[in-house]
């Protein structure tokens, strides 16, 4: 089921963890760069799984994947698709992504050159979104990871706050090492709990 957090919602949870919930030690700008960084660390290990249809503007074998937000990995494509009839069974074809720079394309292995406005149907694995970040309108990770990304996002913030204190030599010498071990026992345990294998229900 996925949850209903936010990113408000979230900012606190993480601000408890850290005892710090007037944000006299963390401002929100801090915590809301850790739960970016959380939230990436948390999609690469357990992606967003979408579906999603890219149209060919030439004939060609070639296609721009740029309409896929958050593209992680390209699973399975069928081609050619119709959505208002879609074939039975799908077809489905060889593939590769290309990386052009950071631009990646979708290379259709087929032996008929596709024609213009032929669709592609993709199967993908994404980023996932969490309501309130980066004009993300929901989030999409299970309910039952709200504590995880909390973790996370303590972790990191714990870890932003070593580097700013290692500026004056009296933080050198406590604060800081403090802080970044903090940082270590935060992130460590938040990467235990994320590599876990997860329970599949039905």
């Amino acid at each position: 089921m996925p949850s209903s957090a936010t990113l408000t919602t979230l900012r606190a949870r993480v601000s408890a963890l850290l005892t710090d919930t007037g944000n006299a030690v963390w401002a929100t700008g801090t915590i809301d760069e850790a739960l970016r960084l959380a939230l990436h660390e948390y999609s690469l290990k357990r992606p967003s799984r979408a579906i999603g249809t890219v149209t060919l503007t030439a004939a060609a074998r070639e296609v721009a994947l740029s309409g896929l937000t958050g593209l992680i990995e390209v699973e399975r494509v069928w081609f050619p698709y119709t959505a208002a009839s879609p074939e039975y069974p799908p077809k489905w074809v060889l593939w590769k992504v290309l990386d052009n720079a950071g631009a990646f394309t979708l290379f259709l292995d087929v032996k008929a050159t596709p024609a213009v406005d032929d669709v592609a149907r993709v199967f993908y694995r994404k980023l996932h979104t969490l309501n309130g970040l980066d004009s993300a309108t929901g989030s999409t990770f299970a309910v039952e990871d709200d504590s995880l990304l909390a973790l996370g996002g303590a972790g990191y913030s714990c870890l932003a706050r070593s580097i700013d204190l290692n500026e004056t030599a009296a933080n050198m010498t406590a604060s800081t090492p403090n802080y970044g071990a903090l940082a270590s026992m935060l992130l460590g345990d938040f990467r235990r709990q994320l590599g876990a294998q997860k329970r599949v229900t039905i």
